[in-house]
């Protein structure tokens, strides 16, 4: 469904189609083809449809969820496996 490159070029993240691996479709993956980590929803976020989106924007790695008919951000931290913030996008 798409990818793109970490910043640092250690992997990239990338979007498996929801109907195969259900709503957590956005993983990150190491170069040597190992999964860091799979993208969760948070108690802040929701439970979310999928994710719709992945990205860089002004140098931050962003993924956009669909939660609840809207569309949510998830600014990454890929080398610490956490969110840097959750807000609602357009």
């Amino acid at each position: 469904m798409g990818y793109e490159l970490l910043p640092d070029n250690s992997g990239i993240i990338l979007l498996e189609s929801y109907t195969v691996v259900g709503n957590r479709n956005a993983v990150i993956i190491n170069l040597n083809g190992t999964e860091r980590w799979r993208l969760e929803y948070t108690r802040e976020s929701g439970e979310g449809k999928l994710f719709d989106r992945v990205g860089l924007s002004n140098g931050e790695l962003i993924a956009i969820a669909i939660i609840s008919n809207r569309d949510v951000l998830f600014s990454i931290d890929y080398n610490n496996c956490k969110y840097n913030k959750i807000s609602a996008t357009r």
